[in-house]
């Protein structure tokens, strides 16, 4: 028996060793690969469910939310309005007991007001309008048309009735405004 035969036995045995580690580390670098792959799509899928869970909240839930204290805040801009006129006409009729009442009334409004839009600004709401004297539908509503005889008016702001709001530069609802519009002279 050669010296050398045992060794070469030996050899090949290492060798077919060394060969299925081989396979083994391939087939544990490819499944690595793959559970790469897929921990990056589970990353990927929970971002976008994230995301959209995020607008379902802000489009179900914020915005009737955002909506329903812009109309009310509306009301109470229109009720300080009116309780204003009654005020001013209590004073006119001397009847200070009324008018104290009525200007008890507009300062309740007016901290419903404040207390409104500081809910509305801890979430970036604000409100604004536009300081353009001409009307802009990107950003104002007209609600109603005043007639003017004067070309130069035509398409400017008659009256702005209420603010509109924005959320990071996004109208959430426009300036209502009244409009000039051209009449025909008879």
């Amino acid at each position: 028996q050669c010296p050398f035969s045992s060794f070469t036995t030996k050899l090949r045995g290492i060798e077919s060793k060394v060969k299925n580690c081989n396979e083994q580390l391939c087939l544990i670098t490819r499944r690595t690969q793959e559970l790469q792959t897929t921990e990056h799509v589970i990353a990927e899928l929970s971002t976008q469910n994230r995301e959209l869970r995020e607008q379902f909240h802000e489009r179900e839930v914020l915005l009737p939310l955002f909506s329903c204290i812009i109309s009310i805040l509306d009301r109470c801009r229109q009720q300080t309005d009116r309780f204003v006129q009654l005020k001013d006409k209590y004073i006119k009729n001397k009847n200070r007991a009324a008018a104290s009442a009525v200007r008890s009334l507009i300062y309740s409004k007016k901290a419903d007001i404040v207390e409104l839009e500081n809910v509305l600004a801890n979430y970036g709401i604000e409100s604004f309008r536009n300081h353009e004297d001409t009307f802009d539908p990107r950003v104002q509503k007209c609600i109603e048309r005043t007639p003017c005889y004067e070309k130069e008016l035509h398409g400017s702001i008659a009256q702005r009735l209420l603010p509109g709001y924005k959320r990071y530069e996004k109208i959430l609802r426009q300036e209502f405004v009244t409009v000039f519009t051209l009449s025909e002279v008879n």
